[in-house]
């Protein structure tokens, strides 16, 4: 006969165990792995369609209401979805098409939610989020070619920023800075051959190939204001520039 204790310390024991089943049956280990793995916005799982980002989803949904035209355009991910840019450049006729999460690929499929605005400019931003989920750089760089073409095409002009690097504190930084700067470099070539402008705050805000802390909030890779200060000053300087 089992005792009253023992009774419990069962019940107890196949309590946990039914538990585990029900959280390796719906992939948990799998999901808090992923959750704690992707540098820029949670959301996204790693080598999936950027279809299945919930994010991107939900803002071209909304963007779908914006059409009027505007000036300038910033396209990006999170780094550039964050800023309230209309408020930092102090001007009324910029349109923020930044996505957390988002890939080059996505960015060239939503690219009619920029075209359909007739800016005189574009500034694109992106590139973190490829390599964090494993995009080939060849891949990523054909999409930047037809994004940087449509452009064209479509009278708009182009600016590319490099990818931004992280922390040295941020996990896998060394790798992660090492994969953005072969990419960088690639991204020069491309603008070189297209006679594009290409902004780099890499030299103001991580000189020695990591971000400086000042410049970074507390996850190492997204940006703090004195960061886009700076990164407002070299938007503005082309704005100037091209007369805009």
């Amino acid at each position: 006969m089992i005792s009253p204790a023992n009774k419990w310390k069962i019940i107890a024991i196949m309590s946990v165990c039914t538990m585990m089943v029900i959280a390796f049956r719906e992939k948990y280990p799998q999901r808090i792995k992923d959750v704690f793995s992707h540098p820029l916005d949670h959301g996204s799982p790693k080598n999936t369609s950027f279809r299945s980002n919930d994010f991107y989803r939900e803002q071209t949904d909304y963007q779908s209401l914006f059409k009027s035209q505007r000036n300038i355009v910033m396209l990006g991910n999170s780094l550039t979805f964050r800023m309230h840019w209309d408020e930092l450049l102090d001007r009324p006729d910029v349109a923020n098409r930044g996505i957390g999460s988002d890939v080059i690929k996505g960015f060239y499929h939503r690219l009619d939610k920029v075209i359909e605005l007739s800016p005189k400019i574009c500034f694109i931003e992106g590139g973190a989020n490829d390599i964090d989920f494993g995009v080939d750089v060849d891949t990523s760089l054909y999409y930047l070619d037809l994004i940087l073409d449509s452009l064209h095409h479509s009278g708009i002009i182009p600016v590319v920023s490099h990818v931004i690097f992280v922390t040295n504190k941020y996990p896998g930084a060394e790798r992660f800075n090492q994969l953005a700067r072969a990419f960088n470099q690639q991204i020069d070539q491309l603008c070189r051959e297209k006679h594009i402008e290409v902004i780099d705050l890499n030299a103001d805000i991580a000189p020695d190939g990591n971000l400086e802390p000042r410049f970074a909030q507390p996850d190492g890779i997204h940006l703090t204001s004195v960061a886009y200060t700076i990164w407002k000053r070299k938007v503005l300087d082309l704005l100037r520039k091209h007369q805009i």
